[in-house]
């Protein structure tokens, strides 16, 4: 499903994104919707904003959420102070740097996640495989998971709780079509000629990158066995597998690689949130209107 929003969203969306931010002079998604809709109410820019900033929080969040959980495997440090390093490095940089800083250390971030996306579970199987496990002693690892952690809404449904299942993992591609820290890569791509460049890149960089993060899952699962995922959070599987299979040096460049992954969106949508509320709902919004009368105390 990812795979395939990827796919699609550059391909149905970028290049004409790209092509309307420039004749509408776009800074911004709302700024983008405002004008290309000739909203003189401001209702489209301050609505839009508002929805952004607002799921953004949350968004933001959950990323940070991943860097306590991270720290916390690997040096028993409290989450809640993982969150809180991660959270400050993240703004530190955005802060400094803008738009800029963003994209250059996802470039750097992205080399970092292919590499422990790709190497970790080819090193996983290999390791696995010395230990002959067969192929269906690994199918009822995964379904004794799969049970233990889905509601009982697809238990024992047979055929039609598989197509659930398998429509709401494809759902996840419809995200790909809308999400505004994506598509503000779109507009701020240097011309719509660097498009077919740029989709080829990205499209080559979603196959091994959402399919290697699967067979890590997996991977981990040979390894540690079913009990682990019902006694341990499961989204710790990948820096203890990297702890457990690789030398401690190796594994530390691997697990930076997962938290190149979050901080790689957590930035981009810190960027676009901010960007909502700063230009479109304070600046360029009524609520700018209503300021002007304000003059700020001891300034004549």
């Amino acid at each position: 499903g990812i795979i395939l929003g990827i796919i699609a969203s550059w391909y149905l969306i970028a290049e004409k994104l790209r092509d309307e931010t420039e004749k509408y002079n776009a800074l911004t998604i709302p700024d983008y919707l405002h004008k290309r809709f000739n909203d003189d109410t401001n209702i489209i820019r301050v609505f839009s904003s508002v929805i952004i900033a607002f799921f953004f929080l949350f968004y933001v969040s959950a990323q940070l959420h991943a860097s306590g959980k991270i720290l916390n495997s690997l040096f028993s440090i409290d989450p809640y102070m993982g969150i809180t390093i991660g959270a400050f490095i993240i703004i530190f940089y955005t802060l400094m740097g803008g738009f800029t800083a963003v994209a250059w250390t996802d470039l750097f971030q992205g080399f970092l996640m292919i590499g422990t996306l790709i190497i970790l579970p080819i090193t996983g199987f290999i390791e696995v495989k010395s230990s002959s496990v067969k192929i269906s002693e690994i199918l009822d690892m995964a379904s004794l998971v799969f049970e233990n952690n889905n509601s009982s809404l697809f238990k024992g449904e047979g055929f039609i709780g598989g197509i659930v299942i398998a429509l709401s993992g494809l759902s996840w591609g419809f995200g790909y079509l809308g999400q505004p820290h994506l598509l503000i890569r779109y507009m701020a791509i240097r011309s719509s000629k660097d498009i077919k460049v740029a989709r080829k890149i990205a499209i080559a960089w979603a196959f091994p990158a959402i399919i290697g993060a699967f067979f890590i899952g997996l991977a981990s699962l040979l390894h540690f066995g079913p009990s682990f995922f019902l006694a341990t959070d499961a989204e710790k599987a990948m820096p203890i597998l990297a702890k457990h299979i690789m030398h401690p040096v190796i594994a530390g460049f691997f697990i930076s690689g997962a938290v190149s992954a979050m901080m790689s969106t957590a930035d981009s949508q810190l960027l676009v949130s901010s960007s909502a509320v700063t230009e479109d709902l304070l600046y360029k919004s009524k609520f700018k209107n209503r300021l002007r009368g304000i003059t700020p105390v001891g300034i004549n």
